[in-house]
């Protein structure tokens, strides 16, 4: 009789212990499966102000799982276009099973850059992300700063140069010119003969 009131007694302390530790382990078990409402679609970079020829990392959040995602990057003074136009780099990445994607990117020209990741999210609505990057201008020898813009000295020497090659070649021209005109045979003058009247 007392072994069965043992065993009653432990079967309530052992339900009693899982019953608990279900309780306490459900959230944690919730939080590890999928997260309703889907993540808000986000980027990020690792730095936003880089020196010339450093890596970014580039992460996006909230895209369709497995979906294709564009990454497209533009700037000032990249292969002498102007702010903003035409991307100059672009890459295609695959977002992962949580909708998420990462590349890294170097940017070697001074300015700022944009960075756009382009997809779309996990109703299947386009989504279009864009960040902003500044790249300084790497300090020269003596702490100046580096001359990024139009070489307009060395453009205006060479012009010199160009003249002065063509003024020499029209001098030389003329005087050739010159020195190969003959000029008409000059008679003789006639004595003037005495008139006999």
């Amino acid at each position: 009789m007392r072994n069965r009131h043992l065993t009653a007694l432990a079967t309530v302390v052992v339900s009693a212990v899982l019953g608990a530790g279900m309780v306490l382990l459900a959230p944690a078990a919730h939080a590890a499966g999928p997260v309703y409402p889907p993540t808000t679609p986000s980027i990020s970079l690792s730095s936003t102000t880089v020196d010339p020829g450093t890596a970014v990392t580039v992460t996006g959040d909230g895209f369709e799982a497995l979906s294709a995602v564009t990454m497209t990057w533009t700037g000032s003074g990249a292969r002498g276009m102007t702010a903003s136009a035409l991307p100059f780099g672009t890459r295609g990445l695959t977002a992962d099973a949580a909708g998420s994607v990462s590349s890294s990117v170097t940017f070697n020209v001074a300015g700022t850059h944009t960075i756009t990741l382009t997809g779309v999210d996990p109703a299947g609505a386009p989504v279009s992300l864009s960040a902003t990057l500044q790249v300084t201008a790497a300090a020269a020898a003596g702490g100046e700063l580096s001359h990024t813009g139009f070489p307009l000295l060395q453009y205006l020497l060479a012009a010199l140069a160009l003249v002065l090659v063509g003024v020499v070649i029209v001098y030389f021209v003329r005087r050739h010119r010159a020195a190969s005109v003959t000029p008409a045979p000059t008679q003789p003058a006639q004595p003037l003969e005495p008139s006999n009247r």
